[in-house]
């Protein structure tokens, strides 16, 4: 009798175990079906998708290009970093694999005045490498190509306390930190070649943003080259 009992429960639990092994084997096949849909290619159609700001990330999660009509901030450090930008600007920034803002492309302005930049950013510091930038007004209509010192490693700049300070709002108020201080101090053109107003030039600088030799061709059609001294002075020229 108890051995007759012990078999038919021995059954209960074969048929028992079956069907939970029959259910997991489903639930399994569903899920390898739904991943393997998910990992494919998925495309969806919009006719227009309205939104203030586009994020596109790499296989890491990374963010790597931002589309945005929003630019109060600025990626840094893994922060966003508060900065000062002209009116109305939309843009589409660039990202190191670090999370860094590399560079970008922005337009904007007002009915008094238009403009649109190009720049790409030095490594591990928020200072621009390479820009270009055209500005229309009803009396200035200039586009020019700039090449910006790089930054200097005895400048004392740290982004820890650079970091610091943008958390503390020292950024923005008409009293920067000494890390803002130090970024400013770097912010040098040493390259400039334009056209402004019908004039070509290409301005050489030193180290200190003084212009040292200017070549240009102005809107008289005079070549002029020009070498000045470190006040402004023009030390030599020669016109033709």
């Amino acid at each position: 009798m108890n051995t007759h009992s012990n078999y038919d429960a021995i059954k209960q639990q074969n048929r028992l175990l079956k069907s939970v092994v029959t259910i997991i084997g489903i639930f399994s096949i569903i899920l390898i079906i739904s991943a393997f849909k998910s990992s494919g290619t998925n495309v969806q159609h919009f006719d227009e998708i309205v939104v203030k700001k586009l994020t596109m990330i790499d296989s890491l999660g990374t963010e790597r290009i931002r589309m945005t009509t929003d630019l109060t901030t600025a990626p840094f450090g893994g922060e966003e970093i508060e900065r000062n930008v002209p009116p109305n600007m939309a843009a589409i920034i660039f990202i190191g694999p670090d999370g860094d803002e590399v560079g970008g492309i922005g337009y904007g302005g007002t009915k008094e005045m238009s403009f649109a930049l190009n720049s790409l950013d030095y490594t591990g510091v928020p200072l621009e490498a390479i820009g270009y930038n055209r500005i229309q007004t009803p009396e200035t209509s200039a586009a020019h190509f700039v090449v910006l010192d790089s930054p200097r490693k005895d400048a004392g700049f740290d982004k820890k306390k650079f970091l610091e300070e943008a958390r503390n709002s020292k950024i923005n108020t008409n009293e920067p930190g000494e890390q803002l201080k130090i970024l400013q101090s770097q912010m040098v053109s040493r390259v400039n070649l334009g056209v402004e107003n019908h004039n070509a030039a290409l301005t050489l600088y030193d180290s200190k943003q003084n212009a040292r030799i200017i070549l240009k061709v102005d809107d008289n059609d005079e070549a002029v080259f020009q070498i000045l001294d470190e006040k402004g002075n023009v030390v030599h020229q020669y016109s033709k």
